[in-house]
């Protein structure tokens, strides 16, 4: 009898979101692209462009590109602060 190796091709299996959140659970350090969308309220296209500006840090590990739970925060708040430094509220 022969030993063949068994291959078998990855299966992509995301958490549900209330797994994600469960109590106790750690948040997520690496974020996919789509996930960013749905906190940003964007595109698909709108995050890649934030991306390939520079604008969103990311990070490539291997074929996969995901965004540093801590850069996406900073993201905002660099928003946040650039829409306080505009002009006054009338």
């Amino acid at each position: 009898m022969s030993r063949r190796a068994l291959h078998l091709a990855p299966v992509h299996c995301p958490l549900p979101p209330e797994a994600a959140a469960a109590p106790g659970s750690l948040p997520p350090l690496l974020l996919r692209v789509t996930d960013v969308c749905s906190q940003l309220g964007l595109s698909r296209s709108a995050v890649q462009r934030l991306i390939a500006s520079g604008a969103l840090r990311s990070v490539s590990i291997g074929r996969s590109r995901r965004v540093v739970a801590a850069d996406l925060q900073d993201y905002v708040a660099a928003l946040a602060d650039s829409s306080h430094d505009g002009p006054a509220a009338r």
